[in-house]
């Protein structure tokens, strides 16, 4: 219940004007919006897990991984920058700042399966500012197929 509240409040972030034209993406385990032009290409390099990559004219702007044992965090603290995090049952969320700026943000959702796939990570890109608010509202696109 509250992973459906925290993704409906994550999809109120990101103002209907701003996705005129956004697509949605359905894959087997989530759904996603991309803006005009924007891809999602998955990529399976081991049997137990897949990777999605979210792209636009050779830039990439989001992760997505399924499967079992997801590394997480892939953020790593450098000590010039903040870290946020929110955590709940079966959902974590870790956000990079500068100041008051977002640098990055990734997603750790326990999936109620009790089979494969038990996660669901997401993340941006490293990308300059005008591309990670693009990102981020991908990330906050993200809803889990049941």
């Amino acid at each position: 219940m509250f992973l459906a509240v925290f993704i409906a409040f994550l999809a109120c972030v990101v103002p209907a004007s701003a996705q005129g034209g956004w697509k949605m993406y359905q894959g087997d385990y989530f759904t996603l919006k991309l803006p005009p032009g924007f891809e999602v290409k998955k990529s399976a390099p081991v049997q137990d897990f897949e990777i999605f990559t979210v792209t636009n004219a050779g830039s990439t702007y989001a992760g997505i991984y399924v499967g079992n044992q997801p590394t997480f965090p892939k953020i790593q603290r450098d000590g010039q920058n903040d870290l946020t995090m929110f955590k709940a049952k079966d959902f974590e969320m870790i956000s990079v700042w500068k100041d008051v700026q977002l640098l990055g943000r990734e997603i750790l959702i326990k999936l109620e399966r009790s089979d494969w796939p038990t996660y669901l990570h997401v993340w941006t890109a490293v990308l300059p500012p005008d591309k990670l608010s693009t990102a981020e509202k991908i990330v906050s696109s993200v809803t889990i197929v049941p």
